[in-house]
């Protein structure tokens, strides 16, 4: 019986066997971004490569900095470091980022600030407090 197939039958055969199992891949990777497609919605321009971190799109920007905030509540929370200290150290954190600021994020930045110090470290801050963390 496999001496009826030649290797031209048999290469086509992986070829349409491989094309098969990746589409069925590549629909079960992209699911969520096909739907957008095919629903009409329009995807933002993706430029693949190395870009700074402000040109990232802006809520995965703006996450990156929750979760520096977060991380950095969390080393000082198991330190025993005052509120000035720490308030200095996100000063210097919000610094890095003043781009947040420009782009009108710092209200809700602030929120999560304040509620992430309230939250792993015990800490009320004013909003005076909070707007002097931007300046800078």
């Amino acid at each position: 019986m496999l001496n009826n197939i030649s290797w031209t039958d048999y290469c086509y055969t992986l070829l349409i066997l491989y094309s098969f199992y990746y589409v069925i891949i590549g629909i079960y990777y992209y699911k969520h971004d096909l739907r957008q497609l095919l629903s009409g919605k329009t995807m933002p321009l993706q430029i693949h490569g190395k870009q700074p971190a402000n040109a990232e799109s802006p809520s995965l920007y703006i996450q990156s900095i929750i979760d520096e905030v977060c991380a950095l509540c969390d080393h000082y929370r198991q330190s025993s470091y005052t509120k000035s200290e720490i308030l200095a150290a996100l000063k210097l954190l919000l610094a890095k980022h003043i781009t947040a600021r420009a782009a009108g994020h710092a209200e809700m930045l602030s929120g999560v600030i304040r509620d992430e110090l309230e939250k792993r470290c015990s800490i009320r801050v004013s909003p005076a407090e909070l707007d002097l963390l931007w300046e800078g």
